[in-house]
């Protein structure tokens, strides 16, 4: 069974079927917080075939799904994960939807069956033991074959040639081409604009997955108009065969039926 058919075969496709989609910290609409149960749950209700999540370890060394360092943002407690034990995250509740920090093993177990993760690590020491804990929570629910590791300077290394592993052109091109196993490693970079479609048309030759990301925060800082820039890029790489996407829930519509 090929990534793709992995990917299509648990969605509920709200999507047109011609394209996989997978969830920025789970594409949270307005009111949910990323990263949470709620907007994960929504995703695949919505038809995405996968959903990234962000990962931090605590300081009693459970892993939480978090994007920041601290909990500022989206719980209003300016404290780091890596300075509070897991009780104390574990009484947190977002801003939004008033929800609790997720723990790795938990978004398994909400994900199992429904479809996969693609994990996105944010700790800044992610060695060995870090990834050890990844690999049992993803093996415990039957998640490490369909699951995706995204790009990091310790964690790629380690899930290299073990699981499908994301990574970027810079990684790719060149010498490092001829040395991974194709079948086993997706070209994703982080704004769709750093795609051009000879990118595509190489990382095609080559046996590479391409699976742009699009989202508001990178669009925001290059363009006075964002959303017309990301849709724009959109059908750009649609129409040059890319069939798999990373968004934000505001760019579902380029992905309709």
């Amino acid at each position: 069974m090929t990534r793709r058919s992995l990917l299509a075969s648990t969605a509920l496709w709200a999507f047109d079927k011609r394209w996989t989609l997978i969830a920025h910290r789970g594409a949270p609409l307005p009111g949910v917080a990323e990263n949470s149960s709620t907007a994960i749950q929504a995703a695949f209700a919505r038809g995405y075939g996968m959903v990234e999540i962000d990962i931090r370890e605590s300081r009693d060394g459970s892993i939480f799904v978090q994007h920041d360092k601290d909990f500022s943002r989206v719980f209003g407690v300016a404290r780091q994960i890596s300075e509070m034990d897991s009780p104390d995250i574990c009484r947190l509740r977002s801003i939004e939807g008033g929800q609790a920090p997720l723990r790795l093993e938990e978004v398994c177990e909400l994900v199992k069956g429904r479809g996969a993760i693609w994990i996105d690590t944010k700790q800044t020491n992610a060695g060995p033991d870090f990834c050890r804990k990844v690999e049992r929570a993803l093996r415990h629910a039957d998640l490490f074959a369909t699951s995706i590791i995204g790009l990091h300077p310790e964690a790629t290394p380690y899930f290299l040639g073990r699981a499908t592993t994301a990574q970027s052109i810079h990684d790719l091109f060149g010498r490092k081409a001829a040395e991974v196993q194709p079948e086993r490693v997706v070209l994703c970079e982080g704004i769709g604009f750093a795609l051009a479609d000879a990118t595509v048309e190489w990382a095609r030759k080559e046996g590479f997955a391409v699976i742009p990301f699009v989202g508001d925060w990178h669009y925001g800082q290059v363009h006075a108009r964002p959303r017309n820039l990301a849709f724009s890029d959109l059908r750009r790489l649609q129409q040059a065969g890319v069939t798999t996407f990373m968004i934000d829930s505001g760019f579902e519509a380029a992905f309709r039926r």
